[in-house]
C-alpha cells in the first residue's frame, strides 16, 4: 500500500491528489459557485464601489455596506454575469439600522447599547452562525451580503460585516478585530471596550480567550487590535479569492488575492493563499516566495510554516521540509497535521521510517480518528514485520 498524504485544512484527512498536495486554505471558504445566486440577484447594474475603487479611497470615505455589496457584485459577475439588487440591500440595512436607532435612542451606556443591539439582531432577527452545519464554509450563501440578509445565517466575516454596516449607519464606534483565523466585533469608544462575538449571538469574550484559542503571543500587535475598514475588506476579498482557488478558477483567484494585498499589504492570509494558488499551478518557487512573504508578516503562524514545509516536500527537499514542519510543531505542539506531514517527509524523502512512525503515532495520539495517520502507521509496521520475517 502506498503512503497517503493529507491536506492541512480544517483538521480533516483526505488522500493527496495525483500530482501535488492539497493545502491549508487559511480562513478558507469553499463556495459552491455552480449553484444559482439567491433571489436578490438582479441585472439592475447597481452603483457600488469596485474593489479597485476601494483601494483608492480613503478609509474614512468607505461605506461598509456599499463596499460589501461591491465585493459581492464582483463575485456575482465572475460567477453568473449578474449584479446584486443594490436598492434591496440598502433598504434592508437601513431598515435594520432604523430599528436599532429606536432601541438605543437617548441611551449613553455602552453596555446597554450593545445589549440592545445584540438582542435585536441575534434574538429578534435571529442572525446566527452556520458554522456547525457548514464547518468547511462550503455554502456560499453564508458569505454573500444578499444571502446573509435573506437567510439570516453566516460566518464570522459576513456577520461582522452586517453588524458593522449597521453600527456605521448609527455612528457607533465599532470595529472589526482579527485573530489569525477569525474576526469579531469590538465596541470601543476610547473609554470602554466590549468584544462582540457575532458567531455566538453577541456574547462578549475577553481578549485572553482569543489569545489562547488562536495561539496569539503576548505582545503580538498584529492581532486583537481594531482594524481599519480597508483591512477588514481585505479579509473579505481573501475569502472570495479562496473560493475561486477551490473551483480552479485560478485567474479570478489571483485577481482577488492581489486586490486583497492592495487593500492591506500586511495581510498574511492573502499572501499565504497566493502561495497556495501558485503551488496548484506548479509554480513552486513563486509559492515558496509568497509563503515566506506571509511568514515575514506573521512569523509565529504555524499553518504558514506548515505550508512552506509542504512546498519543500513537493520540491523533494527533505532538510527544509523537516525544518519547517518542526518549527510549526514548536509553535503549536498540538498540531496533529504537522506531525503527520513530518512523518510523510521522513518516509518519502528522508527514508527514515522509525521517525515516520514516531510522528504518525503522535498525530494519532492528538487525533485518534486521524485515519490517514492510522493507515500509514499500519503500512509501515506491516512492512517492518515482513522485513524482520524475511
Amino acid at each position: 500500500m502506498g503512503m497517503r498524504k493529507t491536506a492541512m485544512c480544517s483538521g480533516k484527512a483526505f488522500s493527496k491528489r495525483k500530482k501535488g498536495f492539497a493545502w491549508t486554505l487559511f480562513l478558507s471558504f469553499v463556495v459552491c459557485l455552480s449553484c444559482p445566486l439567491p433571489s436578490y440577484a438582479l441585472s439592475e447594474n447597481p452603483t457600488a464601489p469596485s474593489i479597485n475603487d476601494l483601494v483608492n479611497m480613503k478609509d474614512s470615505e468607505i461605506d461598509l455596506s456599499a463596499a460589501y455589496l461591491g465585493i459581492t457584485n464582483e463575485v456575482a459577475w465572475v460567477v453568473a454575469k449578474m449584479q446584486i439588487d443594490a436598492k434591496k440591500i440598502k433598504e434592508d440595512i437601513d431598515g435594520l439600522a432604523e430599528k436599532c436607532r429606536s432601541l438605543i435612542a437617548g441611551e449613553r451606556d455602552p453596555k446597554v447599547i450593545v445589549a440592545r443591539l445584540n438582542e435585536f439582531l441575534f434574538d429578534e432577527c435571529d442572525f446566527k452562525s452556520d458554522q456547525n452545519n457548514d464547518p468547511l464554509y462550503s455554502n456560499y450563501q453564508n458569505l454573500l451580503i444578499n444571502a446573509v440578509l435573506e437567510n439570516r445565517k453566516g460566518h464570522c466575516t459576513s456577520l461582522t460585516m452586517i453588524y458593522l454596516s449597521i453600527a456605521q449607519a448609527l455612528g457607533l464606534p465599532c470595529f472589526a478585530v482579527a485573530t489569525p483565523a477569525h474576526i469579531f466585533v469590538r465596541y470601543d469608544d476610547g473609554a470602554q471596550r466590549i468584544n462582540i462575538e457575532t458567531t455566538d449571538r453577541g456574547k462578549s469574550y475577553p481578549d485572553e480567550y482569543y489569545r489562547e484559542k488562536y495561539l496569539i503571543e503576548k505582545g503580538d500587535a498584529k492581532y486583537l487590535r481594531n482594524l481599519t475598514r480597508k483591512q477588514l475588506l481585505s479579509r473579505i476579498v481573501v475569502s472570495f479569492g479562496v473560493t475561486f482557488i477551490d473551483r480552479q478558477r485560478y485567474e479570478a483567484a489571483e485577481d482577488f488575492l492581489e486586490k486583497a494585498l492592495k487593500l492591506d499589504s500586511e495581510n498574511a492570509i492573502a499572501a499565504m493563499n497566493l502561495g497556495i494558488l501558485y503551488e496548484k499551478q506548479g509554480r513552486l518557487d513563486d509559492a515558496a516566495g509568497e509563503l515566506k512573504r506571509a511568514l515575514v508578516i506573521d512569523p509565529h503562524q504555524y499553518k504558514i510554516l506548515g505550508n512552506i514545509g509542504l512546498v519543500y516536500q513537493e520540491k523533494g527537499d527533505s532538510s527544509n521540509s523537516i525544518d519547517y514542519f518542526q518549527r510549526a510543531i514548536a509553535v503549536n505542539p498540538k498540531y496533529a497535521l504537522g506531525y503527520y506531514n513530518l512523518g510523510v517527509t521522513y518516509h518519502l524523502l528522508a527514508k527514515n521510517d522509525e521517525k515516520a512512525m514516531e510522528n504518525f503515532s503522535k498525530a494519532l495520539e492528538l487525533e485518534p480518528n486521524f485515519l490517514a495517520a492510522r493507515r500509514n502507521l499500519m503500512t509501515l509496521r506491516q512492512q517492518r514485520s515482513r522485513q524482520r520475517a524475511s
